[in-house]
């Protein structure tokens, strides 16, 4: 069909089901509110936090480093067992994230 869509209505192989819902205004004013409220550096202190109990295998900070840097359930998973060979590494240069290590 030209539209993307097989005769049944569902999106044909390929076609990636277009743009998704628009975000309603309410969110984007709470995402405001959220993104005046937490400077850089106040978000840098909390991420370094999160590291570091990760690191010490608290399994809830390793949990919300994964969503926040691949956001995919599978992969969140896959981390869950490769934990133990998993060194996270924040740099001291400040600018930005070195690879992670599968060093123990």
């Amino acid at each position: 069909m030209s539209n993307g869509r097989k005769a049944n209505g569902r999106f044909a192989p390929g076609n990636s089901g277009g743009p998704g819902r628009p975000r309603r205004a309410v969110e984007h004013n709470y995402l405001t509110v959220i993104s005046d409220a937490v400077s850089l550096d106040d978000w840098r202190t909390v991420v370094v936090r999160a590291v570091a109990d990760a690191r010490k295998g608290d399994a809830r900070a390793r949990d919300w480093l994964a969503k926040h840097l691949v956001g995919d359930q599978t992969t969140v998973d896959v981390l869950h067992e490769m934990a133990p060979q998993i060194i996270l590494q924040i740099p001291d240069n400040g600018r930005g994230p070195k690879r992670a290590s599968s060093e123990v």
